[in-house]
C-alpha cells in the first residue's frame, strides 16, 4: 500500500509540476523596514504586519490556487532563526480605514528563517485558492528569532498612495513589498475524468495516504480507475 502511494503522489507532483507558475507584483525601487516584517522585532514572538495586495495587480491569479510566495530583502536580511507565519484571505477593500487588523484569515504557511537571507519564500502547506478579490497577506512571527540578533535590513516594493498595510507597532503604512506568488490550475474531480471511458471508480488520498469514497478537507489526490483497466490521478482542493 506504501509503495502505490508513493507512486500516486509522485504521478499528482509531475501533473501539479506541469501547472506551475508566478506573478511578480510591486517590483520596485523603494524600501521599507516594517514590511512583510518588523525587521527588529524579529526576535519578538507574535510581531504582526499584515497588507492588502489590491486585486488589479492579481488579475493573472483568478481562480488559481496559490502555492506560496516570495519577498526580497534590499540586501542580507541579519537574523538568526524564527519562524515566520502567511496567512491569507480575501477584502472588498483594497486600504485600511483604520489600523484594525482583518481576521478570518487560512493560515497557508510558514518559514524558517536563516541569517544572511537575501530574499525568503514560504511554500504553503495547502495550496490557497484566490477567487478574485483584493489580496490580506498577513506576516506573524510564530517562533522568536536568537534574542539580540536582530534583521536589520528593508524589502524592496512600492510605495503607495493609500494606507495599504499594518505594522506591528499598531500604524497603518503606504507600501507594498515586492512579492512573487507562484501558483497552478484549481483542479476539480471533473477534471480528473476522461469522457471517453467509462468510469469504475473514483478514491480519494489525503497528505496522510488515507483514502476514503469522498473527498477530505484541504489537499487531495484522485485516483480515477476505468472499466478499460487504465487509471488516471490528479489533484484538487477542497
Amino acid at each position: 500500500m506504501k509503495k502505490v502511494l508513493l507512486s500516486i503522489v509522485a504521478m499528482a507532483a509531475c501533473v501539479a509540476g506541469a501547472n506551475a507558475q508566478s506573478l511578480t507584483v510591486c517590483d520596485g525601487t523603494n524600501t521599507n523596514f516594517s514590511l512583510p516584517v518588523k525587521n527588529t522585532y524579529f526576535d519578538t514572538k507574535g510581531s504582526h504586519s499584515q497588507m492588502i495586495y489590491p486585486a488589479s495587480l492579481l488579475t493573472e491569479l483568478n481562480g488559481k490556487n496559490i502555492t506560496g510566495v516570495t519577498f526580497y530583502c534590499s540586501d542580507e536580511m541579519h537574523m538568526n532563526g524564527g519562524k515566520f507565519q502567511i496567512s491569507l484571505g480575501e477584502s472588498e477593500n483594497a486600504t485600511y480605514a483604520t489600523a484594525t487588523y482583518i481576521d478570518g484569515l487560512t493560515v497557508a504557511g510558514s518559514c524558517a528563517m536563516t541569517a544572511y537571507d537575501e530574499d525568503f519564500t514560504v511554500l504553503f502547506d495547502a495550496p490557497y485558492k484566490y477567487n478574485g478579490g483584493n489580496l490580506v497577506v498577513d506576516g506573524l512571527v510564530a517562533e522568536a528569532g536568537d534574542d539580540g540578533f536582530y534583521a536589520w535590513d528593508s524589502f524592496w516594493g512600492v510605495n503607495q498612495s493609500e494606507f495599504c498595510a499594518i505594522i506591528r507597532d499598531g500604524s497603518m503604512e503606504k507600501f507594498l513589498p515586492q512579492a512573487t506568488f507562484t501558483y497552478e490550475d484549481a483542479l476539480t474531480g471533473v477534471d480528473a475524468l476522461d469522457s471517453s471511458k467509462i468510469v469504475s471508480g473514483v478514491r480519494y488520498y489525503n497528505v496522510a495516504g488515507q483514502q476514503a469514497a469522498d473527498a477530505f478537507d484541504g489537499v487531495n489526490i484522485v485516483v480515477v480507475n476505468y472499466t478499460d483497466g487504465t487509471q488516471s490521478v490528479s489533484k484538487i482542493v477542497k
